[in-house]
């Protein structure tokens, strides 16, 4: 066999056994904590709030602000895969994620915060389950009530007291 032929099957078994990895990795964090169980317990806080008791217009806003394809894509944005890797590829690092609300939510509730390819697959393998057992509506509710907004204010209704000392509905 050729040096070329060696070396691209080293790649595809590393490719391989890495995307397994990855693959275990997530299904154990997900076992662990289970979707609907997260869920379950986050609903269950006091400031709370359920996506029918936001102002529309303010999850109109984060919508289009962080992932205006939300509700047509299956967890992932395949045209914003494709430019975050032409970019990092241009600047020798990792200067753009791609990803979506739901990749968000899965990085918040299951991931540490460090930049690595092999994160971002698993990011992305939890969203696509996040996707399958949560739904559209209850991934946005999750999100705005868990994301950080800037300045120690983690969800909306912490994010309304701490900028405009209101509370979300009086927005």
């Amino acid at each position: 066999m050729s040096l070329l032929l060696n070396a691209l099957l080293v790649l595809i078994t590393v490719g391989f056994l890495a995307f397994a990895g990855v693959a275990v990795y997530a299904l154990i964090l997900l076992t662990r904590r289970p979707p609907l169980a997260l869920y379950e317990a986050r609903k269950s806080q006091p400031d709370y709030l359920r996506l029918d008791q936001l102002p529309a217009r303010q999850i109109e806003l984060v919508v289009r602000q962080e992932d205006r394809y939300f509700y047509t894509h299956p967890g992932y944005d395949i045209m914003s895969i494709r430019r975050a890797w032409r970019t990092n590829h241009q600047e020798g690092q990792i200067v753009l994620g791609a990803s979506t609300i739901t990749q968000q939510l899965a990085k918040n509730l299951y991931l540490r915060f460090t930049k690595s390819y092999l994160r971002k697959l698993a990011e992305l393998l939890i969203a696509l389950y996040l996707e399958r057992i949560l739904g559209k509506n209850r991934i946005l509710e999750l999100y705005v009530n868990i994301i950080y907004f800037g300045n120690g204010a983690y969800g909306i209704s912490e994010a309304a007291r701490f900028y405009f000392d209101k509370r979300v509905r009086e927005l």
